[in-house]
């Protein structure tokens, strides 16, 4: 791990994590595109929101972005005064497939709203895109393919208002952290955007084309049999071959950074072997990837803390920024 970046990321991890399962300011508060261009990653507004447990070195703020032209929101924190940090993109989970519910404000114990920031520290930038739907975003809820645009929108939208405000990225130092859904998020991020740095993926929803898969291996499964026929209603008959399940899966050959990903064995939303597979894949065609199945862990390893911390320090250790 580099340090130049004013502390370590692994720290960071430990706090905010689990965050996804007051201060003045002397530019105004809110921010507004002047002309509300509906063009994927502009800002529709920026204002800061005060919140107890941040870190009193950091300023919190809610962001409005448009994304496929609709109104999208997204939380951002970010160290004060000027300067050039790492970016950690933070994605939360929820539902793998598009359901028509907008304004979702839980998921899973997961509550969408300006706390998913607080966990954030003073050492990085921190953006957490809420995805259409969730929250305060506009829209319906969409699967992995929308999902991911809006990551990128959000993204595009932070870096933005940063550079407006004397504050820069360090060139190639993006993490993306993604739990369950997110999981999956953060890595079709980085199988279609540059200027990643590396992937930690926990629990994660491996594409409809690798879990209809599984779905369809074991029907007599009546839990699996449901999932599989929410699938098919939302994407059609089972093809991995056709759209959208290939605009719904993960292209792992196009990840060109480091990956970890971190699976409990008594998961019962996510199957293991559906990680191993996906493991077994990357690891075939040469892609740098960790796998780490934890033998009673459970969905996001809410039950294993002190080991998904463990395993995260241990990988980053030896998987440091260039």
């Amino acid at each position: 791990m580099n340090f130049r970046k004013k502390g370590s990321l692994i720290t960071l991890l430990f706090i905010s994590l689990f965050f996804i399962t007051g201060c003045s300011i002397n530019h105004p508060i809110e921010r507004k595109s002047p002309n509300h261009s509906r063009k994927d990653g502009q800002i529709i507004s920026v204002h800061q929101i005060h919140l107890q447990k941040l870190d009193d070195r950091l300023k919190a703020y809610r962001m409005m972005y448009w994304s496929s032209g609709v109104k999208t929101e997204a939380y951002l924190s970010v160290p004060k005064g000027g300067g050039t940090y790492s970016l950690e993109v933070n994605l939360h989970g929820g539902w793998i497939g598009p359901v028509k519910q907008t304004h979702v404000s839980s998921v899973g114990g997961v509550i969408f709203d300006k706390h998913l920031i607080e966990g954030s520290m003073p050492n990085i930038i921190t953006v957490v895109p809420m995805y259409r739907g969730y929250g305060e975003s506009g829209g319906t809820v969409n699967g992995l393919e929308g999902n991911t645009k809006d990551t990128q929108n959000a993204i595009t939208a932070a870096k933005k208002y940063l550079e407006k405000n004397g504050i820069t990225i360090y060139q190639g130092e993006t993490i993306l952290i993604g739990t369950s859904t997110g999981g999956g998020v953060a890595l079709k991020v980085a199988s279609q955007q540059k200027g990643i740095a590396s992937v930690i993926a926990i629990s994660p929803y491996l594409g409809a084309d690798l879990l209809g898969a599984w779905y369809k291996e074991h029907l007599d499964n009546s839990t699996y049999k449901n999932y599989f026929t929410y699938m098919e209603k939302a994407f059609g008959p089972y093809n991995p071959s056709k759209s959208p399940y290939i605009k719904e899966s993960i292209d792992y050959k196009k990840i060109n950074v480091p990956v970890l990903l971190i699976q409990g064995k008594k998961d019962e939303i996510i199957p293991w072997q559906t990680v191993q597979r996906f493991s077994d894949k990357m690891k075939a065609d040469g892609k740098n990837v960790t796998l780490k199945l934890v033998p009673d862990g459970n969905h996001a390893l809410t039950n294993k803390q002190t080991e998904l911390m463990d395993t995260i320090q241990t990988w980053f250790k030896n998987h440091p920024i260039p």
